[in-house]
């Protein structure tokens, strides 16, 4: 007597073409979205939603995972159209067995790609699981099928073997930064230093020259120095001998203290206990040790700090900032969010201008050096703003190949934590309301652009955040 003549409910049946249709239309769509490079509709400016379609995981023999997924829940709601209700002949034998292969490889599959997903990429696409629970779900409902044809439910386990290695056949590594872009085949000119070398040496030798403070070129890209709300307003441009006059700045209530310290020079300053920073009047919460800080992490006050490296301004207003926690020693502290101005990783820039087109690549770079090796990061960012603009990509690939080893540098792993790292940066700058870079964020404003007079932007400081300026025998 054949075991799978039973009554089947209506719901069941329905409730299993349902998510079978609505799993086969959100593959069709993460497949756009995938050669879209990543941009899925209601998940603007959040990494999760990009970061499985943009890696390996995302890919089936260099094919965007959603294209099998498609075609497997396509076949699979024709076989549904097969099965009765509340009859005894449900379906034949022949699909029945395709019935339970495919909906056990696709639950199978589902069940592995949200293990990836929280285990290892710690990134949750709702899209991507709704589609897997679609799979899960239909095995739920036909359990009693899997359980008696382990021929099928067998063949299917095996099958995900051919898909796991399918992660790693046809797709090609993207070059650090997730852009999808193909890795950069830039060759080094003849007889140039080592970059490695260059860098190592210049470590313990890096400081801000004097012309730091002062802008070589003006920028018609972007605004110069500007106070705003939090709302972004229209900034005035100047040009370069130009004097900048700022805003006055409101009087903030000071920190709370709860001790005093001696610097190691012997001078005292106050020290905050501080588990997060707080920015923007809270648009900005960052854990304390989960971001890189120009300073000490309890000094006084703390700002942040957004720029693109490939900007004349931001890499100007970084040296200055530098100049600003060695002027301020233990009162002020700079959060750095480093923010690319590339549309290949930053949905909010509406086109990539051609001084920026590697700025992704550089971000990465920085994020990969920090997770990785925060110890070193600040002398590499140093390395980074030393000139304008930075050095090649082929050469700062160079360098953090080196200075991370091959292992960790191509690890799929570091390179995703890094990109998913980039994009949190691009999610606070969507909350400041986007605008150009650099930011000058501090717990209540956010100014904008860049002073060509250092003591202009020392003024600032001293107003906003109460600061004591260095005495007459004190080295600035």
């Amino acid at each position: 007597m054949d075991d799978y003549r039973r009554e089947v409910s209506r719901a069941t049946v329905w409730i299993t073409r349902i998510a079978l249709a609505l799993g086969c239309l959100l593959s069709i769509y993460l497949t756009i979205a995938s050669l879209k490079q990543g941009q899925v509709y209601g998940c603007i400016g959040e990494p999760a939603c990009y970061l499985p379609l943009r890696t390996r995981w995302g890919h089936w023999f260099g094919l965007p995972i959603g294209v099998p997924g498609a075609v497997a829940y396509g076949i699979l709601f024709i076989l549904s159209t097969q099965i009765k209700a509340y009859t005894t002949e449900i379906a034949s034998p022949q699909v029945r067995s395709g019935f339970v292969f495919l909906a056990a490889l696709t639950a199978f599959v589902g069940a592995w790609l949200l293990v990836v997903q929280i285990g290892l990429m710690r990134a949750i696409c709702p899209y991507c699981v709704l589609v897997n629970l679609c799979g899960i779900l239909v095995m739920i409902l036909y359990i009693s099928w899997f359980l008696r044809n382990y021929a099928s439910s067998l063949w299917a386990l095996l099958a995900m073997v051919l898909v796991m290695s399918g992660h790693f056949i046809g797709f090609s590594e993207p070059v650090p930064g997730g852009s999808g872009k193909p890795k950069p085949t830039k060759t080094a000119p003849a007889q140039v230093a080592d970059p490695v070398d260059e860098f190592l040496g210049s470590i313990a030798s890096i400081a801000v020259s004097p012309e730091a403070g002062k802008v070589q070129e003006k920028d018609v890209r972007e605004p110069v120095f500007d106070t705003v709300g939090l709302t972004v307003t229209k900034v005035q441009e100047i040009g370069l001998n130009d004097k900048v006059i700022l805003p006055p700045a409101p009087v903030l209530t000071p920190p709370q203290v709860f001790d005093e310290m001696v610097d190691g020079d012997g001078t005292m300053g106050t020290r905050v206990q501080r588990t997060h920073y707080e920015l923007a009047e809270g648009k900005i919460r960052l854990k304390v040790g989960t971001v890189p800080v120009m300073g000490l992490t309890n000094a006084t006050h703390v700002i942040g700090l957004m720029y693109d490296y490939t900007y004349t301004n931001s890499v100007t207003m970084y040296r200055m900032m530098d100049q600003v926690v060695k002027r301020y020693r233990g009162q002020v502290a700079v959060v750095l969010i480093p923010v690319p101005m590339d549309k290949d990783c930053n949905d909010w820039v509406v086109y990539t201008k051609d001084p920026q087109t590697n700025s992704c690549e550089y971000c990465t770079f920085s994020s990969l050096v920090w997770r990785q090796r925060p110890d070193t990061y600040l002398a590499f960012e140093a390395y980074l703003t030393k000139t304008t603009p930075p050095p090649p990509v082929y050469q700062v690939e160079a360098v953090v190949l080196k200075l991370l080893g091959e292992k960790i540098f191509n690890s799929s792993f570091n390179q995703d934590d890094a990109y998913r790292s980039l994009r949190k940066n691009v999610a606070l700058y969507r909350k400041l309301e986007l605008g150009s870079v650099p930011k000058l964020i501090s717990r209540k404003r956010v100014a904008l652009g860049v002073t060509p007079i250092a003591e202009d932007l020392y003024n600032y400081l001293e107003n906003l955040l109460l600061l004591e300026p260095p005495g007459e025998g004190e080295k600035p």
